[in-house]
């Protein structure tokens, strides 16, 4: 398993940041190599189950997320077991007048389509990504 963390303070309010990023629909706006999602199914609870196809080093890989944890205004924690088996948790706090947005990433590509020795740019490209998600969630709100 890889593994990223990243955070971010975005200038908007925790209520706004948490019911953009955990609607499913909107991951496409925000995070590069998302293709898309569809098929979302919102929990009783809050959450949602919902399929999303998603481009890696170039590859198209599709698969099927759960929201299994799922706190309002606090943090979302999905679990995809198809596809790329990872799990993210999305935590918010408030800070200095805004939202501090911290993502933590555990994930494993599939073998079948990445070698071990393409592992280490995999995660680079990852960690990259990851870092664009929030930049690119902190411009749409502050814009």
């Amino acid at each position: 398993m890889s593994t990223i963390h990243k955070s971010i303070t975005i200038s908007a309010p925790v209520e706004r940041v948490f019911a953009y990023v955990s609607d499913p629909t909107h991951l496409p706006e925000f995070w590069p190599n998302m293709v898309e999602v569809k098929n979302v199914v919102p929990h009783p609870d809050g959450g949602a189950g919902f399929d999303w196809t998603y481009r890696m080093a170039g590859i198209k890989v599709t698969g099927h997320s759960e929201d299994v944890e799922f706190e309002r205004n606090r943090c979302v924690v999905s679990r995809s077991e198809r596809g790329i088996q990872n799990v993210f948790r999305w935590s918010y706090a408030p800070k200095d007048g805004g939202t501090e947005v911290t993502l933590d990433v555990d994930y494993a590509p599939p073998s079948s389509l990445f070698g071990r020795v393409v592992r280490p740019l995999l995660d680079r490209i990852n960690e990259r990504d990851a870092a664009t998600l929030l930049r690119n969630l902190k411009a749409h709100f502050e814009a």
